[in-house]
């Protein structure tokens, strides 16, 4: 489903929980846990004036073409919003909902993008580069729900285990992990493949939640 139907999609009882941004969540409305921190930053190709550059403000930018992603996926919205609050309104060469086209676009050096940390860090590429903005916009990714409606017992069960991840996340982010050069989190790592039980058959694999590295 397209990021801009996920709430009304929610209005409209299709489904009772939904992963989406925090960005015009009406709090009256919706009842939500923060699943994961997120903020925007700018992707450029490696080429272009700005890549060197250890921070930029949205307003340098005023002149440059943007690559987008489409309506459809909300984080327009959120960009030309910002581009307005900066005072301009850039100029949108092309957009799309794909990913790849996105980047791909920004690596030829006909635009620039403002794309989500965890987006970026997803599908980084090595023909482009990211810049931190001086303007800290958020777009944090939650769990959000109806908080007129009832639940069912599975999804209550959810929320609760989404809450606890996100808080253990949110603690060993804090203790430096992921954070620190050489520390890592690995999630859902595999520890084995499953008992043998014969006839090339296994059991369950076993995963742990976390696996903490260091160097």
């Amino acid at each position: 489903i397209d990021g801009q139907n996920i709430l009304p999609a929610l209005d409209e009882r299709r489904f009772d929980l939904a992963f989406t941004r925090q960005n015009y969540l009406d709090h009256n409305q919706y009842a939500s846990v923060d699943i994961c921190k997120d903020k925007m930053l700018v992707v450029v190709s490696t080429k272009n004036q700005y890549a060197k550059r250890s921070s930029i403000s949205l307003k340098e930018l005023s002149n440059d073409n943007f690559i987008v992603f489409d309506k459809v996926t909300g984080l327009q919205r959120v960009i030309m919003d910002e581009c307005g609050k900066a005072g301009f309104e850039p100029t949108i060469f092309y957009s799309s909902h794909r990913k790849v086209s996105v980047f791909g676009l920004v690596g030829t050096n006909i635009g620039l993008a403002l794309i989500p940390v965890k987006i970026y860090e997803y599908h980084k590429q090595p023909d482009i580069v990211a810049i931190p903005l001086d303007e800290h916009i958020e777009c944090n990714i939650i769990l959000a729900w109806l908080k007129n409606r009832k639940l069912p017992k599975a999804a209550g069960i959810f929320i609760e285990f989404m809450g606890k991840m996100a808080a253990a996340a949110g603690a060993l982010k804090a203790a430096g992990w992921g954070v620190v050069e050489g520390s890592k989190i690995r999630r859902e790592y595999p520890i084995t493949l499953g008992r043998i039980e014969g006839h090339g058959k296994r059991g369950k694999a076993l995963t742990a939640d976390y696996v903490l590295v260091y160097r």
